[in-house]
């Protein structure tokens, strides 16, 4: 009966399908608040957006002055010019500026994607550990009540010496793997605070991942590649190739320049306006055959991009539905074998021997634990499609 009763406490262990996305929300959110990469690119960020506004408007303003003498007499000279290109020249120069920023901040979706995808794996590898010890803490406290029993049936004569060094070293085995495992968590741990900026970040989270409740289709993927960081930023590049063609032309028309001169000759004022005009013949030479080279390359690189980030996204919602349907069909088998129960009359009813007790015993844990694994493996995914679909 005392065995019986020990055996039966192993079906409290099979794996939960409770769900949950609060915690992970909640990491995020501190993450966002104190990852020391992400508020460094978020400053990088306002910089490149000022610098993109620089270089846009007039250049400074020049001002001369010449003194000259002779024996008839003294010449000074003042000269205040403003030179400035062709007006649609700033129109070109505003709008790459807007798109620069743009891409800029694109920039910053990707580093911030990149973190909390990085956090998604940290986080489903946590909830696993976290559930996995809870199975091993289980199955220990039971082999050492089983420990106990194996003394007392030693002593009563029931078993014998082998039968119960194999329980003690049972006993041992499940002790070292939690222990090993504890000590995965703690690393874990030190993965998170460094995310967290270096502030420590418990997570005993045990609950998996709440599916997305919605139905995975074209419009839901394409719904995540236009929001998504990498999709604008190309986005950004092949329109900036696009406005500096225009501008590259722009370069090509006139160049002005105006202002006012004064002039002193043996004391007779001259005053007036000064005009000049610029015409590009070799400066700019081969440029506007560049930037159409430039945008051919950008256009191409665009699409490849596109397409690469198409098959990963597609990927990982074919991995998350085979990985779920596994995890399904297993829990279902697994929940209906009764492994436990038989293995407990056969034993009692000395139909198998202590080792092939323990032999069936151990399938029965490494199943379990297998199951977390690719519950594990579930959640970083369906974790890694909450990150993107939020973008």
């Amino acid at each position: 009966m005392k065995n019986k009763k020990l055996l039966y406490v192993l079906f409290w262990l099979l794996p939960s399908f409770s769900f949950s996305q609060e915690g992970f929300i909640a990491f995020l959110d501190s993450i966002s608040a104190n990852n020391q990469q992400l508020i460094s690119a978020g400053q990088l960020a306002e910089a490149d957006k000022k610098q993109a506004y620089a270089g846009i408007y007039l250049s400074n303003p020049t001002v001369s002055y010449d003194r000259l003498s002779s024996p008839i007499g003294n010449y000074s000279e003042m000269l205040l010019t403003q030179s400035f290109d062709y007006p649609t020249t700033y129109a070109r120069k505003k709008d790459i500026a807007h798109l620069s920023a743009s891409q800029t901040e694109a920039t910053l979706g990707q580093t911030k994607l990149a973190i909390f995808s990085n956090a998604a794996g940290v986080y489903a590898a946590l909830i696993g550990v976290n559930r996995k010890l809870k199975i091993l803490k289980q199955r220990e406290d039971m082999l050492v009540k089983l420990e106990q029993v194996s003394k007392t049936r030693l002593d009563a004569g029931e078993a014998t010496i082998f039968e119960a060094n194999r329980v003690r070293s049972e006993v041992a085995r499940a002790k070292s793997e939690r222990q090993l495992l504890e000590v995965q968590r703690q690393s874990l741990l030190l993965t998170v605070a460094e995310l967290n900026g270096g502030e420590g970040y418990e997570i005993s989270d045990t609950l998996l991942p709440l599916p997305l409740q919605v139905a995975v289709n074209d419009t839901f993927l394409t719904g995540i590649m236009t929001r998504h960081p990498q999709q604008h930023f190309w986005e950004d590049q092949v329109q900036m190739a696009t406005q500096y063609i225009s501008l590259q032309k722009a370069f090509n028309l006139p160049k002005f320049e105006a202002g006012y001169r004064q002039d002193t000759n043996a004391g007779q004022l001259y005053f007036g306006f000064h005009a000049g005009l610029s015409i590009p013949l070799f400066e700019n030479k081969n440029a506007v055959e560049a930037a159409k080279a430039r945008q051919l390359y950008v256009a191409e690189e665009a699409q490849a991009q596109t397409l690469t980030l198409q098959s990963k996204l597609r990927q990982l919602v074919a991995e998350l539905t085979a990985t779920r349907q596994a995890v399904e069909e297993l829990q279902a088998l697994f929940s209906t074998l009764n492994t436990l129960a038989l293995l407990e009359k056969a034993y009692s009813a000395g139909q198998i021997s202590y080792t092939e007790f323990f032999a069936e015993y151990d399938h029965y844990w490494q199943t379990a634990l297998y199951i977390e694994e690719l519950n594990q493996k579930a959640a970083a995914l369906q974790l890694q499609l909450y990150v993107w679909s939020g973008i």
